[in-house]
């Protein structure tokens, strides 16, 4: 790494000390099988999961959580996709989902199992959504001519007209939004496009596309906003600049090529949980080295959802054995007993509940 961008050197001179991730206490969801999409809110009242609903194509459940109880169920067509972002919480406590009729929803108070209301307003083929930390979501719709929209009190503006839309990330601090895209290049493949957007006002983007010539997941920014991690198709884990899109780093976890499917970042920005077939890995983001690795989950890590201070960490799937058939396909708690995903010497173990 080169620290003349602003990464920690790894020289002999100087050198990050180790990080150990503690064995974490796992809390399964019961009912939250075949989790497709897990989300933890920022006033960590509550945690929600998105499920297939197995008996029906094309039915969604999203389920709220509080104190390990479900405070809340919705069932219906919320999201032909779920596992496309098809729930997200804003930074007021918030939640949203979308009908796969194109409407928008809004649970007003989750955690009290609150009421709901529907935008009147309806978008054609919605599947990619984001929320922002001041009550607006991010949405990308439109059947002909896709979209990227800002949804506010109702009303949208348009922040990309980028076709073949993946993904959404949103700055937490409302400064930018960042788009993932398939861009077509010569021969017939697609290649992963970051498209960065400043907010509040659109300027023209900054646009990158993947080093490596793949197609990039879903793109999560570091709590402080500084930088945006990326995962790909063939295994790696780019880091980027949030102010101008300059590739700070590109680390490759073991047992690459496997797609990095989903990505959390600890609260101090040191670390980052990532998740790929059938496992789930802790990376040093100073080092770039693996310091953790569960390698026994049930199911591929498609969506990682960490509490603020990140002690929690909400998997879609989990590794622990399993009595009841259906615990094996639920999504869980992981808890690390102290901040930053365990390495947090000052705060000592806890139990693991929430909200």
């Amino acid at each position: 790494m080169n620290a003349e961008k602003g990464v920690m050197a790894t020289s002999a001179a100087f050198s990050p000390l180790p990080l150990r991730v503690p064995d974490p206490v796992v809390t399964i969801l019961p009912s939250s099988n075949m989790a497709q999409r897990v989300v933890w809110s920022p006033n960590d009242a509550y945690v929600v999961t998105m499920s297939r609903v197995a008996e029906i194509a094309g039915m969604a459940r999203v389920m709220i959580w509080k104190d390990m109880k479900t405070v809340a169920a919705y069932v219906g067509s919320y999201n032909a996709r779920p596992e496309e972002d098809g729930v997200a919480c804003t930074g007021d406590g918030r939640l949203w989902f979308v009908n796969r009729d194109g409407s928008v929803v809004l649970v007003a108070h989750p955690e009290m199992g609150g009421g709901v209301e529907v935008l009147s307003r309806r978008f054609a083929s919605p599947h990619v959504f984001a929320g922002a930390s001041d009550g607006s979501i991010f949405i990308q719709a439109g059947d002909m001519c896709p979209r990227v929209l800002l949804v506010a009190t109702g009303r949208s503006r348009i922040v990309s007209s980028s076709e073949n839309c993946t993904g959404l990330g949103v700055d937490p601090h409302g400064k930018s939004v960042v788009i993932v895209s398939d861009a077509w290049v010569a021969g017939g493949n697609y290649v992963g496009t970051l498209q960065l957007r400043p907010l509040p006002h659109l300027k023209s983007p900054v646009i990158r596309r993947a080093s490596c010539g793949a197609r990039f997941s879903n793109p999560v920014y570091s709590p402080d906003g500084s930088r945006i991690a990326v995962g790909c198709s063939k295994g790696h884990v780019h880091v980027f600049t949030s102010s101008a899109l300059e590739e700070r780093d590109w680390i490759s976890p073991p047992r690459a090529p496997s797609e990095i499917l989903a990505l959390a970042w600890s609260t101090n920005g040191h670390l980052c949980a990532v998740g790929m077939h059938k496992m789930l890995l802790m990376i040093d983001m100073r080092t770039g080295n693996t310091i953790r690795i569960f390698d026994d989950m049930h199911h591929d890590v498609v969506s990682l959802a960490a509490s603020p201070d990140s002690r929690r960490l909400l998997v879609n799937t989990h590794g622990v054995s399993a009595d009841i058939a259906e615990q094996k396909h639920g999504a869980a708690i992981f808890d690390f007993g102290s901040p930053n995903f365990g390495t947090d010497a000052a705060t000592h173990w806890a139990d693991a509940s929430f909200g």
